[in-house]
C-alpha cells in the first residue's frame, strides 16, 4: 500500500507485484485518473480583513487624487490672477508711455516758444525711453504669465490669454467656521486619515492571519496496473484504462499554534499605525497654523489693495498737476518725472497686491477643500 501526495490532499493507493521464481522483466502500463477539488468553509474573518484593507487602500488612493485635484487648482486660480496682474502692469506702463511721449511734444513744443531749456527736453525724452523699456519688459511678463497659466490647465505649449476684467473673489469662509471645517474637508488631512485607516486595516489583517481555517476536501480517482497477479488475474485493459474506482472525502480544521513571523509582522503593523496617527495630528496642527496665517496674508493683502487704491487716486490728481503746471511753465520737468513715477509706481503696487489677495484666497480653498 502507498500514499500518493497531491493539491488536494491524500490519496490512498493499493498496489501489488506478481510472486514469481522467475525474473520478469517485462514492461507493464499503469494508468490515473484524479479529480480533487476543496472549498473553504469559513476562515473566522481572515479572507473581511483582507478586503477591507484593500479597500481602505482605495479609499486612500481617492483621498490623495482629490488632494492632487486642489492643488492643480489652487496652481490655476493663482495663474489665471497673475495674467490679470500681468495686464494691470502692461496697462500702466502704456499708458506711461503715452504720458511721457506727450510731455515730449510739449517739451518740443515749450522749446521753440522759448520757454523750456535743452536740458527739459532731453529730460522727457529720457523718460520716454525708460517708459518704452518698462514696456517692453511688462510684454515680456504678461507672455511668461499666460504660458504659466497655459501649463497649470495641461497645455505647456499655449499662452493662454483671459477675456474682461478681473474677476471678483468668492465670499470668505468666516476664520472660526473654516478652522471648524477642516476635519471634514481638509484634503490634506483627508488623505492622512485615509492613510491611517489603511495601516490600521492591514494591521487587523495580519492579524487575523493567526484565525483557524476549515475546509471540505474530496478527491475521486481511477487507476489500474497491467501486471497480472499471483495468480495469473489481470485486470480488464490490462492497465491501459483506469478501471479501478476510489474515493475520499475530509474537513479539515487547522490552527495556526506557533507562528513567530506573523505575530512579529503585527507588531511592526501597530507600529506603524501609531506612526501615521502622529503624523496625521502633526499635519492637522500644521494645517490650522497655516489656516491662521493665510488669513492673515489675505486682510494684509486687502488692507495693501484699499491704501493703494487710495494712493492710485491720489498719484493722477498729482499727476494731472504737474502737467498743468508743466505746459503753464510753472512746473519742471522733474517735478513732471516724479508725478509720473509715482503714479505708475503705485498702479504696479496695486495690481501685485490684487494678485496677493487672490492667491492667498486660492491657498485657503486649497486647504479647506473647497470648489471654485
Amino acid at each position: 500500500a502507498s500514499v500518493f501526495q497531491f493539491a488536494g490532499g491524500e490519496l490512498p493507493r493499493l498496489s501489488a507485484r506478481p510472486v514469481s521464481r522467475s525474473l520478469d522483466g517485462r514492461p507493464y502500463p499503469s494508468t490515473l485518473l484524479l479529480l480533487s477539488g476543496r472549498q473553504l468553509l469559513s476562515d473566522f474573518g481572515r479572507s473581511a480583513a483582507a478586503r477591507a484593507a484593500e479597500d481602505a487602500a482605495v479609499g486612500e488612493a481617492q483621498a490623495s487624487a482629490a488632494e492632487a485635484r486642489f492643488a492643480i487648482a489652487a496652481d490655476v486660480v493663482g495663474a489665471f490672477f497673475a495674467v490679470y496682474a500681468a495686464r494691470d502692469v502692461r496697462r500702466a506702463a502704456g499708458q506711461a508711455r503715452a504720458r511721457a511721449a506727450t510731455h515730449r511734444r510739449m517739451a518740443g513744443t515749450a522749446l521753440r516758444l522759448g520757454l523750456r531749456s535743452a536740458a527739459d527736453v532731453a529730460r522727457t525724452e529720457a523718460e520716454l525711453a525708460r517708459h518704452d523699456a518698462a514696456v517692453r519688459r511688462a510684454d515680456g511678463d504678461l507672455l511668461r504669465a499666460r504660458f504659466a497659466l497655459g501649463e497649470a490647465m495641461g497645455s505647456p505649449a499655449e499662452a493662454i490669454a483671459v477675456a474682461g476684467e478681473r474677476p471678483a473673489l468668492p465670499p470668505d469662509v468666516p476664520l472660526a467656521r473654516a478652522v471648524a471645517w477642516l476635519e471634514g474637508r481638509a484634503p490634506s488631512l483627508q488623505t492622512a486619515s485615509a492613510r491611517t485607516r489603511t495601516e490600521e486595516q492591514r494591521r487587523d489583517a495580519v492579524a487575523a492571519e493567526l484565525r483557524p481555517r476549515l475546509e471540505a476536501r474530496v478527491a475521486a480517482s481511477a487507476f489500474a496496473g497491467g501486471a497480472p497477479g499471483s495468480e495469473g488475474v489481470t485486470v480488464p485493459g490490462e492497465g491501459w484504462a483506469p478501471t479501478v474506482p476510489n474515493y475520499s472525502g475530509a474537513i479539515t480544521f487547522a490552527v495556526p499554534l506557533l507562528d513567530p513571523a506573523v505575530r512579529a509582522r503585527t507588531r511592526a503593523a501597530e507600529a506603524r499605525v501609531a506612526a501615521m496617527q502622529a503624523e496625521r495630528e502633526a499635519i492637522r496642527q500644521a494645517v490650522v497654523a497655516q489656516i491662521h496665517g493665510l488669513y492673515a496674508e489675505l486682510e494684509a493683502a486687502r488692507g495693501a489693495a484699499g491704501a493703494l487704491a487710495r494712493a492710485v487716486d491720489a498719484s493722477r490728481i498729482t499727476m494731472a498737476e504737474a502737467e498743468a503746471r508743466f505746459e503753464r511753465g510753472l512746473g519742471t520737468s522733474l517735478e513732471l518725472a516724479d508725478a509720473q513715477n509715482l503714479r505708475v509706481r503705485a498702479e504696479i503696487e496695486l495690481a501685485q497686491a490684487k494678485l496677493d489677495e487672490a492667491r492667498a484666497r486660492a491657498a485657503i480653498a486649497r486647504a479647506l477643500g473647497e470648489e471654485w
